[in-house]
């Protein structure tokens, strides 16, 4: 994938920064040359990393700020490439405008190698623990853009409770992201170029939310059809208790264990570190739902699991949450002796 260089990363970095940005401004904020910039803005717009904007301003694009990302990770990892310090520096922001969220209780030896070795699976009596979010995100953003620049989109994100332990000894306690579908290809080409996300493949595939008053269908259509999925659920019949039969006694227990961890992981294979996504949210004030049909091929075809290596905990519904993601973090890992 291709990054940024001289001229056009100095350009690049003023439109990044300040939306709207004018060719007479990119010449005092990066200290180019008059030609310099303009031949960088010719550059930057034939591959469309950058737009024009009202009369004389410039704005980056989605697969601009991806390139912009790629080329900060590579400048980091060369000056420092044992530093636990920020990778990418820009907050991300959205709205969850509607939500399902899919509990499921796993075996652990199904489960344990779609689960890089680094991270020990967490579990509850004797099961793993499987989240399954599926979201329509509106105005995915860098915070400081207005929402009209954001991307809506929707995403499935099958994410798995785990631990480890870094170099300092501190249990950390987050997901690992064992797939993720978005119905954006330019998003899930981001995702998949951007060095630290290479660890976390993205799918992209079909989804939609359609509701008619308190009735709520999710669609998804991924080419392999492993990750197909239907539900079907009436948001206005729902309890604040878990379903019978549930491993949580109460909300409280769901949130505590799986629901409310700050954390995403991802591991590179022969990595001495972890890359932790640290996630600031709204509370979900949710209510569990009974679905009226539900498929998930994830958990039924036998590819990966089956009805009797994967069991359906709850089903969880909100709406309206706002998002941030904060800049992706690297953090060693322990030291493995003996």
């Amino acid at each position: 994938m291709e990054t940024v260089r001289g001229a056009a990363l100095a350009v690049l970095t003023s439109v990044v920064s300040q939306r709207g940005v004018s060719a007479r401004s990119l010449q005092e904020l990066t200290g180019e040359s008059a030609g310099a910039v303009s031949q960088a803005v010719d550059e930057l717009l034939a591959r469309e990393w950058i737009e024009r904007t009202g009369r004389d301003g410039f704005a980056v694009t989605v697969e601009g700020l991806g390139a912009f990302y790629r080329t900060l990770g590579e400048i980091r990892d060369t000056l420092v490439p044992d530093q636990a310090a920020a990778m990418l520096p820009f907050t991300i922001k959205t709205v969850w405008r509607e939500c399902l969220c899919f509990n499921y209780a796993v075996d652990p030896d199904a489960l344990r190698g779609l689960v890089p070795p680094a991270f020990d699976l967490v579990t509850r009596k004797g099961r793993a623990l499987v989240s399954v979010t599926a979201a329509a995100l509106s105005s995915l953003r860098p915070r400081g853009l207005p929402e009209l620049v954001g991307q809506s989109f929707c995403h499935v994100t099958y994410r798995v409770v785990v631990r480890f332990k870094n170099a300092q000894g501190e249990t950390r306690t987050g997901y690992d992201f064992s797939a993720s579908v978005t119905n954006s290809e330019v998003l899930s080409r981001i995702g998949n170029s951007v060095t630290e996300f290479k660890f976390h493949g993205f799918r992209t595939g079909s989804i939609t939310f359609l509701r008619e008053g308190s009735k709520l269908v999710l669609g998804a259509e991924v080419p392999g059809g492993d990750l197909d999925l239907v539900a079907t659920a009436d948001t206005a019949t729902g309890s604040d208790r878990p379903p019978a039969g549930s491993l949580f006694p109460d909300r409280a227990e769901l949130d505590r264990e799986v629901i409310d961890h700050s954390d995403a992981f991802g591991h590179e294979e022969g990595a001495g570190h972890v890359y932790v996504l640290r996630i600031d949210r709204d509370p979900w004030n949710y209510r569990f739902v009974e679905p009226a049909g539900l498929y998930m091929a994830y958990f039924r075809d036998g590819k990966h699991f089956d009805p009797s290596t994967a069991t359906l905990d709850s089903v969880l519904h909100c709406q309206n949450v706002r998002y941030t993601w904060e800049p992706l973090r690297r953090e060693a890992l322990a030291s493995v002796t003996g």
